[in-house]
């Protein structure tokens, strides 16, 4: 009888040193490195599946937590980069196979997206930990994200972007605005353009002494639009190079609104375009397909594909301002306060003119 107490006393001891060992962190059995590269892009198909030209979306809130071997639990968070991605590293300490760390991941998605990954969450349990394992074990994962519904970007025959009101110029005008003004090239050499900023497309170019009559400013009263002598249409040229005979305030504003950009309709305009306002609701991202466009269909090899015409709210006003881009993706400032809603229209350009426009639906702040 004493010898059957001895050996149950002996089977208790050995149990309970198997379960002091096996949750016991002291004196780990496999210790590895591992950095974790999340993802998030523009799931244009909803296939769940980033596919080529599928670009990243920046500024997406991330969540890891982690346990750590036997339970030590590790929670961080950060958000993606401009390329959609941000990378964790950890290192982590584990008592065999049965201990292996459990990895979460979460996303926040956008206001007005959804993942389109199944979930806001992906666990990774797949680590190796026997004795052995390696040193050195690296993951990824990805959310595909697309807005909640579906936005059809439809082509419209004219501009929608301009306020019922003129109260967010950058300068007061005048009750009577001055029907134009006489003007002069005081540059050497100055480009004539298309629109008012320096990467609308060339229209052509002038020298010093080229003689023209201001017809009117854009909003910001930086850019004039002029008839110089000797050419048979109007451009633009920046104020700053030329000598005006007054006050280029007291011009009427007609950019945008009066004076349009030449259309296009050598190549489609852009399509699916879509915006989804960040978690913080401060910035808007603007998304749509990409289109590349045949070789010599562009001004030059390094000018925008793309241009965005926006009112952002800024400061309680709404502003307008020219976006241009060259991949199919902008992040813009935008806040809320405004009495009028934000609004925005696509182009593709081309050597032609610009395609569209396609207004963009807004996300409400």
């Amino acid at each position: 009888m004493k010898k059957q107490y001895l050996i149950l006393i002996a089977v208790s001891v050995l149990v309970l040193s198997q379960i002091m060992c096996s949750t016991s962190g002291d004196e780990p059995r496999v210790r590895f490195e591992t950095s974790i590269t999340i993802t998030t892009y523009i799931d244009s198909n909803r296939n769940g599946v980033q596919d080529a030209g599928e670009d990243g979306l920046p500024g997406v809130p991330i969540r890891m937590e982690a346990i750590r071997g036997l339970a030590n639990i590790d929670t961080s968070t950060d958000i993606t980069r401009d390329n959609g991605q941000t990378k964790f590293g950890a290192n982590y300490s584990v008592g065999g196979t049965s201990h292996c760390p459990i990895v979460t991941v979460s996303i926040t998605p956008p206001t007005g997206m959804v993942s389109t990954s199944g979930s806001n969450e992906i666990e990774i349990r797949d680590w190796e930990c026997p004795t052995g394992a390696p040193a050195q074990q690296d993951r990824s994962v990805s959310f595909g994200l697309a807005p909640t519904e579906a936005a059809t970007a439809t082509p419209t025959s004219t501009p929608t972007v301009t306020p019922s009101s003129e109260a967010t110029s950058t300068s007061t005008p005048t009750a009577t605005p001055v029907a134009s003004l006489d003007g002069e090239v005081q540059a050497d050499t100055l480009a004539c353009r298309y629109g008012p900023g320096d990467l609308y497309l060339y229209q052509y170019g002038l020298i010093q002494g080229n003689k023209m009559q201001v017809l009117g400013r854009d909003i910001h009263t930086e850019w004039v639009y002029v008839q110089v002598q000797g050419y048979d249409s109007p451009c633009w040229v920046n104020a700053e190079y030329i000598n005006v005979n007054g006050d280029i305030a007291s011009l009427e504003s007609v950019y945008p609104g009066k004076v349009n950009i030449p259309l296009s309709d050598y190549w489609p305009a852009p399509q699916n375009v879509y915006a989804a306002r960040t978690a913080d609701g401060k910035q808007v991202g603007i998304y749509w397909d990409e289109y590349i466009l045949p070789d010599g269909e562009m001004e030059s090899p390094d000018s925008p594909r793309y241009l965005a015409e926006l009112w952002l709210c800024k400061d309680g006003k709404l502003t307008f301002t020219s976006v241009f881009a060259w991949q199919n993706n902008l992040l813009v400032d935008d806040e809320a306060g405004c009495s009028e809603p934000s609004s925005g229209v696509m182009y593709l350009v081309e050597k032609h003119g610009y395609s569209g426009p396609v207004k963009i639906l807004w996300p409400t702040p």
